[in-house]
């Protein structure tokens, strides 16, 4: 192994982790019972499910771009259960 090789290696499996992470996410926001939700609630849901779905969908979406759409998919999901 070649100097450096051992980073690549591992930015391939954080990038890897963090795109099945957000896709089981993506799985989970579409599968909520939109009838528990106000209309309010439902637009930030769909508004971060279309953000998540647009950076899948990107062959060359960086790990921190998945990452954060993650994030922003998860807060919302949270906030909106708390309401």
């Amino acid at each position: 192994m070649k100097f450096g090789e051992e980073t690549t290696t591992y930015n391939t499996v954080a990038h890897d982790e963090t795109k099945a992470a957000l896709e089981e996410l993506v799985k989970t926001a579409e599968a909520i019972d939109r009838a528990e939700y106000t209309e309010e609630q439902l637009k930030a849901i769909d508004g971060a499910l279309k953000n998540a779905k647009e950076v899948l969908a990107k062959d060359n979406a960086t790990t921190q771009e998945l990452q954060e759409a993650y994030d922003l998919l998860e807060i919302v999901e949270a906030r909106c259960q708390r309401s």
